[in-house]
Protein backbone atom coordinates (compact mmCIF):
# COMPACT_ATOMS: atom_id res chain seq x y z
CA UNK A 1 0.00 0.00 0.00
CA UNK A 2 1.39 3.39 -0.96
CA UNK A 3 2.59 5.66 1.94
CA UNK A 4 0.69 7.84 4.15
CA UNK A 5 1.56 11.55 4.45
CA UNK A 6 0.34 13.91 6.88
CA UNK A 7 0.89 17.63 5.30
CA UNK A 8 -0.07 20.97 6.96
CA UNK A 9 0.04 24.53 4.48
CA UNK A 10 -1.63 22.42 1.84
CA UNK A 11 -3.49 25.59 0.85
CA UNK A 12 -0.64 28.22 0.97
CA UNK A 13 1.80 28.97 -2.01
CA UNK A 14 4.42 25.93 -1.64
CA UNK A 15 1.56 23.47 -0.56
CA UNK A 16 -0.45 24.34 -4.09
CA UNK A 17 2.47 23.15 -5.92
CA UNK A 18 3.89 19.84 -4.06
CA UNK A 19 0.66 18.55 -3.46
CA UNK A 20 -0.04 17.31 -6.81
CA UNK A 21 3.31 16.38 -7.08
CA UNK A 22 3.24 13.78 -4.09
CA UNK A 23 -0.10 12.42 -5.66
CA UNK A 24 1.88 11.75 -9.05
CA UNK A 25 4.24 9.90 -7.36
CA UNK A 26 1.76 7.79 -5.53
CA UNK A 27 1.58 9.19 -2.05
CA UNK A 28 -1.53 9.14 -0.14
CA UNK A 29 -2.33 12.75 1.78
CA UNK A 30 -4.05 13.62 4.80
CA UNK A 31 -3.96 17.67 4.40
CA UNK A 32 -4.79 19.71 7.51
CA UNK A 33 -6.37 22.13 7.12
CA UNK A 34 -8.25 25.10 9.36
CA UNK A 35 -12.04 25.49 9.08
CA UNK A 36 -11.96 28.92 8.11
CA UNK A 37 -9.65 27.98 4.93
CA UNK A 38 -12.50 25.79 3.53
CA UNK A 39 -13.08 27.89 0.43
CA UNK A 40 -9.33 27.46 -0.09
CA UNK A 41 -9.30 24.17 -0.16
CA UNK A 42 -10.88 23.19 -3.90
CA UNK A 43 -8.00 22.24 -5.45
CA UNK A 44 -6.75 19.92 -2.06
CA UNK A 45 -10.15 18.14 -2.68
CA UNK A 46 -9.32 17.48 -6.37
CA UNK A 47 -5.96 15.96 -6.09
CA UNK A 48 -7.56 13.19 -3.68
CA UNK A 49 -6.10 14.44 -0.82
CA UNK A 50 -8.02 13.74 2.37
CA UNK A 51 -9.17 16.58 4.12
CA UNK A 52 -8.67 16.93 8.18
CA UNK A 53 -10.05 20.11 9.93
CA UNK A 54 -8.07 20.98 12.46
CA UNK A 55 -5.68 23.91 13.93
CA UNK A 56 -1.73 23.62 15.33
CA UNK A 57 -2.78 25.34 18.15
CA UNK A 58 -5.72 23.58 19.75
CA UNK A 59 -4.50 20.20 17.98
CA UNK A 60 -6.31 17.54 20.20
CA UNK A 61 -9.12 17.18 17.29
CA UNK A 62 -6.94 15.44 14.83
CA UNK A 63 -4.83 13.83 16.63
CA UNK A 64 -6.20 10.24 15.55
CA UNK A 65 -5.63 11.59 11.44
CA UNK A 66 -1.67 11.17 12.26
CA UNK A 67 -2.74 7.50 12.87
CA UNK A 68 -1.30 5.22 10.21
CA UNK A 69 0.87 8.12 9.22
CA UNK A 70 4.55 6.92 8.32
CA UNK A 71 6.03 10.74 7.37
CA UNK A 72 4.54 14.16 8.07
CA UNK A 73 5.95 17.02 6.09
CA UNK A 74 5.01 20.59 7.80
CA UNK A 75 5.08 23.45 5.49
CA UNK A 76 2.28 25.83 7.90
CA UNK A 77 4.23 29.08 9.13
CA UNK A 78 3.52 32.82 9.57
CA UNK A 79 5.19 35.31 8.45
CA UNK A 80 3.33 37.99 9.72
CA UNK A 81 2.21 39.36 12.93
CA UNK A 82 2.92 40.22 16.36
CA UNK A 83 5.78 37.99 18.69
CA UNK A 84 3.59 36.28 20.45
CA UNK A 85 1.15 35.34 17.47
CA UNK A 86 4.43 34.27 15.43
CA UNK A 87 5.52 32.15 18.35
CA UNK A 88 2.66 30.22 19.11
CA UNK A 89 1.72 29.40 15.43
CA UNK A 90 5.46 28.86 14.47
CA UNK A 91 7.03 27.06 17.11
CA UNK A 92 4.58 26.09 19.75
CA UNK A 93 2.14 24.78 16.95
CA UNK A 94 4.85 23.11 15.23
CA UNK A 95 6.21 21.97 19.19
CA UNK A 96 2.91 20.18 19.56
CA UNK A 97 2.48 18.77 16.37
CA UNK A 98 5.98 16.91 16.67
CA UNK A 99 4.65 15.59 20.36
CA UNK A 100 1.67 14.14 18.60
CA UNK A 101 3.49 12.67 15.43
CA UNK A 102 5.70 10.97 18.35
CA UNK A 103 2.93 9.50 20.60
CA UNK A 104 1.27 8.11 16.92
CA UNK A 105 4.19 6.12 15.71
CA UNK A 106 5.12 8.46 13.06
CA UNK A 107 9.02 7.71 11.92
CA UNK A 108 9.84 10.90 9.78
CA UNK A 109 9.05 14.44 10.04
CA UNK A 110 10.41 17.22 7.15
CA UNK A 111 9.96 21.03 8.14
CA UNK A 112 10.49 23.80 5.86
CA UNK A 113 12.17 26.87 8.26
CA UNK A 114 13.75 30.11 6.47
CA UNK A 115 17.10 30.95 6.08
CA UNK A 116 18.29 32.99 8.88
CA UNK A 117 16.32 30.94 11.30
CA UNK A 118 18.40 31.69 14.76
CA UNK A 119 18.20 31.89 18.68
CA UNK A 120 17.63 35.80 18.37
CA UNK A 121 14.45 37.20 19.84
CA UNK A 122 14.72 40.42 18.51
CA UNK A 123 13.43 38.69 15.04
CA UNK A 124 10.52 37.49 16.12
CA UNK A 125 10.00 35.35 12.41
CA UNK A 126 13.63 33.56 12.24
CA UNK A 127 13.18 32.85 16.06
CA UNK A 128 9.95 31.13 15.94
CA UNK A 129 10.87 29.04 13.24
CA UNK A 130 14.33 28.19 15.35
CA UNK A 131 12.79 27.00 18.20
CA UNK A 132 10.36 24.78 15.87
CA UNK A 133 13.70 23.40 14.66
CA UNK A 134 14.79 22.89 17.57
CA UNK A 135 11.96 20.91 19.03
CA UNK A 136 12.21 18.52 15.78
CA UNK A 137 16.27 18.37 17.34
CA UNK A 138 15.64 16.75 20.29
CA UNK A 139 12.49 14.75 19.15
CA UNK A 140 14.51 11.50 18.47
CA UNK A 141 12.47 11.60 15.05
CA UNK A 142 14.31 11.22 11.86
CA UNK A 143 13.76 14.78 10.56
CA UNK A 144 14.68 17.03 7.31
CA UNK A 145 14.95 20.73 7.85
CA UNK A 146 14.89 22.89 4.75
CA UNK A 147 15.86 26.28 4.86
CA UNK A 148 15.33 28.00 1.60
CA UNK A 149 15.63 31.27 0.58
CA UNK A 150 12.95 33.73 -1.20
CA UNK A 151 10.74 30.65 -3.20
CA UNK A 152 9.51 32.36 -6.76
CA UNK A 153 6.72 31.23 -8.86
CA UNK A 154 2.88 31.92 -9.78
CA UNK A 155 1.23 33.74 -6.80
CA UNK A 156 4.38 34.23 -4.61
CA UNK A 157 4.35 37.00 -2.44
CA UNK A 158 7.63 38.42 -2.81
CA UNK A 159 8.03 38.82 -7.04
CA UNK A 160 4.12 38.68 -7.00
CA UNK A 161 4.10 42.11 -4.93
CA UNK A 162 6.81 43.84 -7.15
CA UNK A 163 5.13 42.77 -10.71
CA UNK A 164 1.60 44.39 -9.60
CA UNK A 165 3.72 47.78 -8.87
CA UNK A 166 5.41 47.33 -12.18
CA UNK A 167 1.93 46.90 -13.90
CA UNK A 168 0.26 49.57 -11.75
CA UNK A 169 2.30 52.31 -10.44
CA UNK A 170 4.60 54.63 -12.59
CA UNK A 171 7.82 54.22 -10.46
CA UNK A 172 9.12 51.33 -8.92
CA UNK A 173 9.71 51.83 -4.88
CA UNK A 174 11.90 50.03 -3.27
CA UNK A 175 13.15 50.02 -0.26
CA UNK A 176 17.16 50.97 0.90
CA UNK A 177 19.05 47.56 1.38
CA UNK A 178 22.16 46.49 0.33
CA UNK A 179 20.69 42.41 1.03
CA UNK A 180 21.07 39.67 -1.77
CA UNK A 181 19.01 36.98 -2.18
CA UNK A 182 18.97 33.35 -3.84
CA UNK A 183 15.49 33.35 -5.56
CA UNK A 184 14.52 29.90 -5.66
CA UNK A 185 12.29 28.33 -8.30
CA UNK A 186 8.90 26.74 -6.23
CA UNK A 187 9.29 23.50 -8.51
CA UNK A 188 12.99 23.59 -7.74
CA UNK A 189 12.26 23.67 -3.53
CA UNK A 190 9.38 20.21 -4.56
CA UNK A 191 12.09 18.70 -6.30
CA UNK A 192 14.00 18.76 -2.96
CA UNK A 193 11.09 17.57 -1.01
CA UNK A 194 10.11 15.25 -3.23
CA UNK A 195 14.12 13.51 -2.94
CA UNK A 196 14.03 13.64 1.00
CA UNK A 197 11.25 11.14 1.11
CA UNK A 198 13.61 8.87 -0.89
CA UNK A 199 17.11 9.81 -0.20
CA UNK A 200 18.19 8.74 3.08
CA UNK A 201 21.59 11.17 3.14
CA UNK A 202 19.52 14.38 3.65
CA UNK A 203 17.62 13.22 6.82
CA UNK A 204 19.01 14.31 10.45
CA UNK A 205 20.50 17.63 9.15
CA UNK A 206 19.23 21.25 8.50
CA UNK A 207 19.62 21.95 4.85
CA UNK A 208 20.04 25.35 3.20
CA UNK A 209 18.80 26.15 -0.03
CA UNK A 210 18.99 28.60 -2.35
CA UNK A 211 19.20 29.12 -6.59
CA UNK A 212 21.87 29.36 -8.27
CA UNK A 213 22.18 33.65 -8.45
CA UNK A 214 23.08 36.15 -5.79
CA UNK A 215 21.04 39.24 -6.32
CA UNK A 216 19.75 42.62 -4.68
CA UNK A 217 16.37 43.53 -4.55
CA UNK A 218 16.81 45.92 -7.63
CA UNK A 219 18.58 43.45 -9.65
CA UNK A 220 15.30 41.20 -9.53
CA UNK A 221 13.07 44.17 -10.07
CA UNK A 222 14.84 44.96 -13.08
CA UNK A 223 14.77 41.27 -14.36
CA UNK A 224 11.03 41.63 -13.56
CA UNK A 225 10.94 44.81 -15.37
CA UNK A 226 12.96 43.07 -18.38
CA UNK A 227 10.79 40.10 -19.02
CA UNK A 228 7.43 42.30 -18.43
CA UNK A 229 8.48 44.65 -21.10
CA UNK A 230 8.44 47.42 -19.52
CA UNK A 231 10.62 50.92 -18.44
CA UNK A 232 10.43 52.20 -15.18
CA UNK A 233 12.07 54.13 -12.57
CA UNK A 234 13.55 52.89 -9.67
CA UNK A 235 13.18 54.98 -6.52
CA UNK A 236 14.92 54.15 -3.12
CA UNK A 237 13.52 55.22 -0.11
CA UNK A 238 14.53 54.51 3.45
CA UNK A 239 13.60 51.08 4.81
CA UNK A 240 12.46 51.33 8.12
CA UNK A 241 9.27 54.70 6.90
CA UNK A 242 8.41 52.61 4.21
CA UNK A 243 8.11 49.29 6.56
CA UNK A 244 6.61 50.78 9.13
CA UNK A 245 4.07 52.61 6.21
CA UNK A 246 3.66 48.95 4.48
CA UNK A 247 2.97 47.49 8.50
CA UNK A 248 0.38 50.04 9.61
CA UNK A 249 -1.57 50.33 6.78
CA UNK A 250 -1.98 46.75 6.43
CA UNK A 251 -3.36 46.44 9.88
CA UNK A 252 -5.84 48.94 8.66
CA UNK A 253 -6.67 46.24 6.27
CA UNK A 254 -5.32 48.19 3.04
CA UNK A 255 -2.08 46.76 1.44
CA UNK A 256 1.17 48.35 -0.78
CA UNK A 257 2.54 46.40 -3.47
CA UNK A 258 5.38 44.74 -0.36
CA UNK A 259 6.36 41.63 0.92
CA UNK A 260 7.90 41.42 4.16
CA UNK A 261 10.98 40.01 2.52
CA UNK A 262 11.03 43.20 0.92
CA UNK A 263 12.67 44.54 4.12
CA UNK A 264 15.06 42.19 4.52
CA UNK A 265 18.34 44.18 6.00
CA UNK A 266 20.88 41.45 5.76
CA UNK A 267 21.63 38.82 3.34
CA UNK A 268 19.21 35.75 2.65
CA UNK A 269 21.96 33.38 1.21
CA UNK A 270 21.93 29.53 0.94
CA UNK A 271 26.09 29.63 -0.65
CA UNK A 272 27.00 28.83 -3.66
CA UNK A 273 25.96 25.34 -5.00
CA UNK A 274 24.17 24.89 -2.17
CA UNK A 275 21.02 22.49 -4.28
CA UNK A 276 23.42 20.98 -6.40
CA UNK A 277 25.48 19.51 -3.45
CA UNK A 278 22.42 18.78 -1.28
CA UNK A 279 20.20 17.06 -3.78
CA UNK A 280 22.37 16.60 -7.16
CA UNK A 281 20.84 19.42 -9.33
CA UNK A 282 20.92 22.60 -10.85
CA UNK A 283 17.69 24.74 -9.87
CA UNK A 284 16.48 27.22 -12.45
CA UNK A 285 17.85 30.70 -12.93
CA UNK A 286 14.87 33.53 -12.16
CA UNK A 287 15.14 35.18 -15.85
CA UNK A 288 14.06 31.07 -16.62
CA UNK A 289 11.21 30.79 -14.22
CA UNK A 290 10.11 33.99 -15.10
CA UNK A 291 9.88 33.08 -18.36
CA UNK A 292 8.61 30.18 -17.92
CA UNK A 293 5.73 31.64 -15.45
CA UNK A 294 4.80 34.33 -17.60
CA UNK A 295 4.58 32.08 -20.79
CA UNK A 296 2.03 28.89 -19.30
CA UNK A 297 0.47 30.60 -16.00
CA UNK A 298 0.33 34.43 -16.86
CA UNK A 299 -3.07 34.53 -14.73
CA UNK A 300 -1.40 33.51 -11.50
CA UNK A 301 0.62 36.45 -11.74
CA UNK A 302 -2.05 38.97 -12.23
CA UNK A 303 -5.19 37.96 -9.51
Amino acid sequence: MAEMIFLTGGTGFLGRYLVPALIARGYRLRALVRPSSASNCKGLEESGAELIEGDLRSPGGFAPALGGVRTVIHLAAIVEGGRRELLETNWRGTARLVQLARAAGVERFIYTSSLGAGPNPRFPYLYSVWLAEEELRKSGLSYVIFRPSILVGPGDPFTGSLMRMAQRWPVMILPESRARFQPLWVGDMVKCILQALEAEHLWSRAIALGGPEVLTLEEITRLILSELGLAKPIVHLPRRPLRFLFRSLRRAGLRLPYAEGHFIKGDNLAGPGAVEAACGFRPRALAEALKLELREERALWYP
